[in-house]
């Protein structure tokens, strides 16, 4: 199940990579991830595994402290 912490930080990813004007390939290119599962950790229907957090925070180029701020 996924929590409402997970849904707006997922919320947050697709913000910054959007921004950022990167396409939901090339940001699961760039963190590793297959871009399945990148949509599905994105759009807040699956919960993200810390590893797989990371790997998106660097390639997004931000941390996880950013993901976190000023969550409700």
């Amino acid at each position: 199940m996924v929590s409402e912490v997970d849904k707006a930080v997922a919320h947050k990813v697709r913000f910054i990579r959007q921004s950022a004007s990167l396409s939901i390939s090339k940001a699961a290119e760039a963190s590793g991830l297959d871009p399945q599962v990148y949509v599905a950790i994105e759009s807040g229907k699956r919960r993200f595994q810390s590893h797989e957090l990371l790997k998106i925070t660097k390639a997004l180029n931000v941390s996880i402290a950013d993901l976190y701020q000023d969550l409700p």
